[in-house]
């Protein structure tokens, strides 16, 4: 492969030594945003918590271990599970550079916003369209 540029910061693990039973496995924190055909979200997954930001103004909290299909939101009973992981995320987030964009994503289209509220991703909404 091509070398690593000095000073890059690269982020993940080598997961051959673990898939090849040669290193046990770790948990570690996982974050993510997605903006695109519509859906705006961050979220991170510690252990068995996941905190989900939707759009703005939308928080859920997450008990993955007893809920893994995310019907339950705890946001409200957890607020100190919440708020450490929002510490995490924000931390992360920090490290990130501002998205160079604006605006409609590649890709982005009505067929996509489709398939999103299919998987009720989106909620069904005139505007939409």
């Amino acid at each position: 492969g091509a070398p690593v540029p000095a000073g890059t910061n690269l982020e993940g693990i080598n997961l051959l030594p673990i898939l090849e039973g040669k290193a046990p496995n770790r948990e570690r924190t996982l974050f993510w945003r997605v903006r695109t055909a519509g859906l705006d979200q961050r979220a991170v997954r510690s252990g068995n918590w996941k905190l989900l930001h939707e759009g703005t103004s939308r928080l859920s909290l997450f008990d993955l271990s007893k809920d893994p299909q995310e019907r339950t939101d705890l946001y409200k009973d957890k607020p100190e599970v919440a708020r450490d992981l929002q510490a995490k995320f924000d931390a992360w987030n920090a490290q990130l550079m501002e998205r160079k964009w604006l605006g409609r994503q590649e890709g982005e289209n009505h067929e996509a916003r489709l398939d999103y509220r299919t998987l009720d991703y989106l909620e069904s909404r005139a505007d939409a369209d």
